[in-house]
């Protein structure tokens, strides 16, 4: 479908031209693929960058910054509170305290190892969409180069209400 929709867009620039050269038209098919195809690359290796600096730094953040900042909360802020409270309280709260640390990082752990098994998922179908953008690419041309044998194919043999009804929405779409 979307093969469809791009040779219907490629017949409508070339009929702005006033030209029906299918050539013309495989030409401009190309060039938009080739278009496509380098700002995907593009950004899909910036992405792909991106990400794999972020799970690289993710277990780094946790060890230096995330576990210092909440033993420095504890020691400095939490901790002078807790000892001025009764003693029983104190082991209960040091036992909460040290469940929420143990928590927080199993939490940061596992947060990680869905986002590594998301990104791996991902990668794993870059191949399968590289065949369906390649699928799209011939269907395009083959579209464009036929594109008015199609048409009149498909004319001959849509009941005359069908027809209609692509008149009417094809008169929406010019105007």
């Amino acid at each position: 479908i979307l093969g469809l929709l791009v040779a219907w867009i490629v017949v409508k620039i070339t009929d702005r031209f006033h030209t029906k050269n299918k050539w013309l038209r495989a030409g401009i098919v190309i060039l938009l693929y080739a278009i496509f195809a380098v700002v995907a690359m593009v950004v899909l290796v910036a992405f792909m960058t991106w990400i794999g600096e972020k799970i690289v730094n993710v277990p780094s953040f946790v060890q230096d910054v995330l576990i210092p900042t909440v033993k420095t909360f504890h020691k400095d802020i939490l901790h002078p509170i807790i000892e001025s409270l009764d003693p029983s309280i104190h082991t209960i709260l040091s036992s909460v305290w040290n469940s929420m640390v143990s928590s927080l990082y199993s939490t940061v752990t596992t947060v990680t190892e869905v986002v590594v098994t998301n990104a791996s998922s991902a990668i794993a179908s870059i191949p399968a969409i590289f065949i369906s953008i390649l699928m799209m690419l011939v269907s395009t041309f083959f579209f464009v180069v036929d594109y008015e044998k199609i048409g009149i194919f498909y004319e001959k043999y849509m009941p005359e209400k069908v027809k209609n009804t692509v008149s009417t929405i094809k008169e929406y779409l010019m105007n």
